[in-house]
């Protein structure tokens, strides 16, 4: 989201998710990531233009609303990685979550659902090396939409373990579909988290950005 963006991107991860480079298959190991931002090449992927009245960012692993996104808003640290301020933070927003109604516009059609967590993901990861969307692939000019029922504050750690595994798309109750553009207005009970900017509770539109970002990857 720099004026103007590069035209080439390599990535050597150092974050403890890594999300971007383990979703798209680039090296942990920093001396392999380094040999391949120098002698790799670059492909095409899609990103994510999130807009929220007159503001407007791009996003590339994905959105979030409900439980993650009320938490992700209280988060205070000055990176991702401190795990006290991400469990106090997750602490605060589940003693009051009790689930979210919301409007979603998928390419132009309309529902109201009633969810504990919702993700437009453009990548298969997300937050703390959640596997949202299993499958997702960040090239394919889609967004993967996963809506996940709110089940009560006893049932957040067994979802967070299942989220780890990818396996929450088995369970009964959770939805999955894909979309070029999705609408989300939360009626005030949710942020939209995009990636980790904070959109605000207002109606946020989320549209595809077709090839956006050329990154070095395998």
């Amino acid at each position: 989201n720099l004026p103007h963006a590069p035209a080439e991107l390599a990535l050597l991860p150092a974050g403890r998710a890594n999300n971007v480079a383990r979703a798209l298959g680039i090296p942990l190991d920093l001396a392999a990531a380094a040999e391949l931002a120098t002698n790799g090449s670059a492909r095409r992927i899609d990103l994510i233009a999130a807009t929220n009245g007159t503001r407007s960012t791009f996003a590339v692993e994905g959105a979030s609303v409900g439980l993650h996104a009320v938490a992700r808003a209280q988060y205070h640290a000055p990176n991702s990685a401190d795990v006290g301020a991400a469990l106090r933070s997750a602490i605060s927003a589940a003693r009051r979550f009790d689930g979210v109604t919301i409007c979603v516009s998928s390419d132009g059609r309309a529902e109201l659902i009633d969810v504990g967590q919702l993700f437009v993901a453009n990548l298969s990861l997300y937050a703390f090396g959640l596997e949202v969307a299993p499958g997702a692939r960040a090239d394919d000019g889609l967004l993967d939409v996963v809506a996940l029922p709110w089940e009560g504050r006893a049932r957040i750690v067994p979802t967070i373990a299942r989220l780890r595994r990818g396996t929450h798309v088995e369970r009964e109750g959770t939805r999955r579909w894909t979309a070029r553009r999705v609408r989300i207005a939360t009626g005030g009970q949710s942020p939209v988290i995009a990636d980790t900017t904070n959109l605000g509770a207002g109606t946020v539109t989320l549209e595809v950005a077709p090839a956006a970002l050329a990154v070095v990857t395998p």
